[in-house]
């Protein structure tokens, strides 16, 4: 068990009291047990001032949209979303600043960064379970991060925000941060350099083939901005390939 409070980690073990009911401990310390006497939570000795907890599996996961409906998420297990919100994967950015979206059906894979869709300002709720799905290592722009991330350069990173009611991806003129289970992207050789990038919810794309204007069998090379550079990719820089990213060498 991880604790992550006030932007430490605390590593704990647990040793089950009774049935549904542990005791929280430091390893090679005396007994402790987590106390939210305060708001955030701290590490008690194991007396009077200490809890009890009782430990429940999760089975929902929270998720509040904004003013435009739309949510970046990274968690660590896999999740189920309802009817009343749509997962994607970021597949690419068009060169005009357009971020061509991939739909996920039914499960969320664990350790993928999604852009949720729903109804402006909901709070959604989606299923939770284990690790089972394998984590989805096809074209995705978007970086997620499950701890809180501050002192991201400013001018290449891009992080969530609304204007006039519509979500769009924006750097900032100072070093900006990034919370906790949220994702981000970050500037990149091959991604057109706007300070502003779009979602286009209403043309998902289904293949790493609709990304160019000819479909073949043979597997062709996009770089970040889904433009095909077969025959003419650069040493050291990313690129598409078979829905994957890969470093030219």
């Amino acid at each position: 068990l991880r604790i992550i409070a006030a932007d430490k980690s605390f590593a704990y073990q647990l040793s089950q009291a009774t049935e549904g009911n542990y005791y929280i401990s430091q390893a090679s310390y005396q007994p402790y047990t987590i106390s939210s006497k305060t708001s955030y939570v701290s590490v008690q000795r194991n007396t009077a001032d200490g809890v009890l907890w009782k430990l429940k599996p999760a089975d929902t996961y929270e998720v509040k949209l904004n003013a435009a409906g739309v949510a970046l998420m990274y968690v660590d297990f896999d999740t189920y979303p309802s009817d009343d919100v749509t997962a994607y994967i970021a597949d690419h950015v068009d060169a005009n600043g357009v971020i061509k979206l991939m739909q996920l059906h039914d499960t969320i894979p664990h350790a993928t960064p999604v852009v949720l869709l729903g109804t402006p300002y909901a709070t959604v709720t989606l299923g939770v379970g284990g690790q089972q799905a394998e984590p989805y290592d096809g074209a995705n722009i978007l970086i997620g991060t499950c701890l809180k991330k501050t002192g991201l350069p400013k001018g290449t990173c891009y992080t969530l925000k609304t204007s006039s009611n519509k979500a769009i991806m924006k750097t900032s003129p100072v070093a900006t941060s990034v919370a906790e289970n949220k994702a981000y992207i970050l500037f990149a050789e091959g991604l057109p350099e706007l300070d502003t990038y779009t979602f286009d919810f209403y043309n998902p794309v289904s293949a790493i083939q609709e990304v160019g204007t000819e479909h073949s069998q043979t597997s062709n090379i996009y770089d970040l901005s889904g433009r095909r550079v077969n025959g003419q990719s650069s040493k050291g820089q990313i690129y598409i390939k078979d829905r994957k990213k890969t470093l030219h060498k």
